[in-house]
């Protein structure tokens, strides 16, 4: 597995990771954020990563990217609910609400 595909895969993974917490991905400032914080524990144990990291003009950690990445994931999450819909003979939807702090 070559270097940038290695360093690619830690940076999707630890969004796959902090989604599936439910953690939040930014922070006050790029340096606080959990998903840099993350990929610099990460990168500890991943030369690949920590190499790819120190490059500033090859920045796939933008925020733009993480949406995009993050974009990708959901659609995935929606296609496998959909085939599995598609498939079963039954399905319900259950609806549930809640009040906001305005009581609406």
């Amino acid at each position: 597995m070559s270097c940038a595909r290695a360093s690619l895969k830690q940076i999707v993974t630890s969004l796959v990771y902090l989604a599936k917490q439910g953690m939040a991905i930014r922070g006050n400032t790029d340096s606080t954020s959990n998903f840099n914080q993350l990929l610099e524990l990460r990168a500890s144990d991943v030369m690949s990563l920590q190499s790819r990291l120190a490059r500033c003009k090859y920045r796939w950690i933008s925020h733009d990217i993480q949406n995009e990445i993050l974009q990708i994931l959901s659609t995935e999450v929606l296609n496998k609910i959909l085939d599995e819909v598609k498939e079963a003979e039954w399905y319900s939807i259950m609806v549930d609400e809640t009040n906001d702090c305005t009581n609406q």
